[in-house]
């Protein structure tokens, strides 16, 4: 069973528009529209959960959960840039509600070298969507 996300519908996010979409300008547009459902969450713009190494204020909050007596993973981001929201919806589609197993295991290198992001990203939106995808995997590496 997968964990619902606490602040959008993930049944709008098809993963396959990306890998089909033409052109950065299109990957780009859908970014962005995906950006725009993740609504400000207030209750995690804090210091505890704020990323230091995000150019955009970005926040995110990892917690564990215990289904059948193995841990899942949900996490609760924010950002003020639609860009690291939108890269993060991968990290969402991908790892929210997946066992913290799963999510070590998760290789974003090669989903993002197959999505050809990488190469049009400014630095620091890579740095902000890397620095979100850290604080992800340091939590998991230590639940």
């Amino acid at each position: 069973m997968k964990a619902e996300s606490q602040f959008f519908d993930m049944s709008a996010v098809d993963i396959n528009q990306l890998h089909q979409a033409r052109g950065w300008q299109q990957k780009y547009k859908l970014l962005l529209r995906w950006g725009k459902l993740i609504q400000p969450d207030c209750a995690i713009r804090i210091d505890e959960f704020k990323l230091n190494a995000c150019e955009a204020n970005t926040w995110v909050e990892c917690t564990k959960l215990l289904e059948n007596s193995d841990p899942i993973l949900t996490i609760r981001f924010d950002s003020e840039s639609s860009v690291v929201k939108g890269l993060g919806i991968l990290i969402l589609y991908h790892c929210h509600g997946k066992s913290i197993e799963a999510v070590r295991d998760f290789d974003l290198d090669g989903l993002m070298t197959d999505l050809q992001l990488t190469s049009h990203l400014s630095p620091s939106r890579v740095n902000g969507f890397l620095s979100l995808w850290t604080a992800v995997k340091s939590f998991c590496e230590h639940h």
